[in-house]
């Protein structure tokens, strides 16, 4: 064998050795991504439901709730809103994790004294 022609397999194996290694990083920056967004959207969900737990709890303690940003650890929060039609409520209560937003809607009405909840809704933004 020639030094030309050993030169040129050692590049063509260094080539393909370098394209393999490419794709399998590439394919693990995907992996990585799909499992932060997933994780991301669960932490929103979480935090929307933990916003919507909010809302009937401060609108048991005061009917005259209209909502707020609830901090919920580190780089999770929801906005609150409540919007009162009679005796009809609902809550519309949006999770946030990083760019990932999920929303509860709570729909739920005072029978005297009492507040009862209807029905119980998620929803991908």
């Amino acid at each position: 064998m020639q030094t030309g022609q050993a030169i040129v397999t050692v590049l063509f194996i260094s080539v393909v050795g370098m394209m393999v290694a490419s794709g399998a990083m590439f394919a693990l920056i995907g992996t990585y991504q799909s499992v932060t967004n997933t994780q991301l959207a669960a932490r929103a969900f979480a935090a929307a439901e933990s916003g919507a737990e909010n809302g009937l709890l401060q609108l048991l303690r005061t009917p005259e709730y209209t909502g707020e940003t609830f901090d919920i650890g580190p780089n999770a929060s929801a906005d609150i809103s409540v919007e009162t039609l009679g005796n009809n409520i609902v809550i519309t209560s949006v999770g946030k994790a990083g760019d990932v937003e999920k929303s509860v809607i709570v729909r739920a009405h005072y029978t005297g004294l009492e507040l009862i909840v209807d029905s119980w809704d998620e929803e991908d933004l």
